[in-house]
């Protein structure tokens, strides 16, 4: 069986050290001194500094209490009066569950045909329809890694006054922070795992400070509770996974790259099967195809009956989920619905072997 996907991780010797410093240390959560350290290196590796970043128990939680703190000074006096969040309708549930847990309602738009992305653009053109429900805060998501450019959606903020939240679960590498706080995944089937966490950035030193404030009970040089918050911190030991991940990034980053070109140089001879735009050059640790002709559901059989474990990340149809949207019958997302029901994903990791990627290939033809 080809699995799908092989998280790409340090091994034991290579988190030695920093085990050993935490042994040294006893000091294994609440901010110690390895998460410090590997913050200042997330913040390096944006050219920002440390107090940009703020580490999270997940991005889902990053999500949540990114989406509190943008709200709060809106609702903070409006009697627990619920916002309302803008999504693209194709995402991973992961994205409305966030705004579920921060105490809102979601609002759905279609995306882009082509790179499947909620843009700046397309949210405009909504805010003109006859009828539409202005958001409190809109939510893109940028796809399985792509690259997004968060200087756009701050030019989009700026002009109608909405505040915006990005879900970059899977940009570690291309995302180009500004000023609208983006949160980016560091669970283990990410192009950079420490295993479960999260992190959110902005240039909005004080919009981090409060975020950080709520990952932490509410609690604000003290302990006395100033805000609202819980318990979303990632422990000394996540912090040592990730800062031996920084000690191998361009190796991870390198392989992760090497891998999927050639890759897709093997699937291009398949029929029936294509790509986003830039996927050769986008570092992830995901492949998803478009399938031309029937089903994902069919085809991610086939490949599975086949001993090839392909899947669908993307399955739980949002907008028709009465769960984040209770008026279901009376929406229409044909882009969306589109890629619900054609974008698979296929086996994918950094050290797969080319007799594995001509299997894939094989497979796929046999079911075309």
């Amino acid at each position: 069986m080809i699995p799908l996907l092989t998280p790409d991780m340090p091994s034991a010797q290579e988190l030695l050290p920093y085990l050993d410093l935490i042994d040294r240390d006893k000091w294994y959560s609440n901010y110690g001194p390895r998460l410090q350290e590997f913050e200042g290196r997330i913040a390096d590796f944006y050219n920002l500094p440390s107090c940009n970043i703020t580490t999270t128990s997940s991005a889902t939680t990053g999500l949540m209490a990114a989406l509190k703190e943008t709200v709060s000074p809106i609702f903070s006096s409006e009697g627990g009066k619920k916002f309302t969040c803008l999504l693209p309708a194709w995402t991973f549930v992961a994205s409305a569950q966030a705004v579920l847990e921060a105490g809102g309602e979601l609002l759905f738009c279609d995306v882009d045909a082509v790179s499947g992305v909620l843009t700046p653009s397309i949210v405009a053109e909504y805010l003109k329809t006859p009828g539409c429900q202005k958001p409190d805060v809109v939510m893109p998501v940028a796809p399985f890694g792509a690259t997004i450019c968060v200087f756009d959606w701050d030019a989009f903020s700026k002009e109608f006054d909405i505040p915006v939240v990005i879900d970059a679960a899977a940009s570690f590498y291309g995302l180009i922070p500004g000023t609208s706080p983006a949160v980016v995944s560091l669970h283990a089937t990410k192009v950079f795992g420490v295993g479960e966490g999260g992190f959110v950035v902005t240039d909005n030193k004080e919009f981090v400070a409060k975020v950080r404030q709520r990952c932490e009970f509410g609690f604000f040089k003290g302990r006395k509770a100033l805000s609202g918050g819980g318990n979303y911190k990632i422990s000394e030991y996540h912090a040592a996974v990730g800062l031996a991940q920084f000690d191998r990034i361009d190796l991870l980053r390198a392989r992760y790259l090497k891998t999927k070109q050639q890759y897709l140089s093997v699937l291009s001879e398949c029929e029936g099967i294509v790509f986003f735009a830039g996927e050769e050059f986008n570092v992830s640790s995901t492949v998803n195809g478009i399938i031309l002709s029937g089903g994902a559901e069919r085809t991610v059989s086939g490949l599975r009956a086949l001993g090839i474990g392909a899947s669908i990340w993307w399955e739980d149809r949002l907008h028709r989920n009465i769960l984040f949207n209770p008026n279901t019958t009376h929406n229409s997302f044909p882009v969306s619905d589109y890629f619900y029901d054609k974008v698979i994903a296929l086996p994918f990791y950094s050290q797969m072997s080319k007799a594995e990627m001509v299997e894939v290939r094989n497979g796929i033809r046999s079911i075309f």
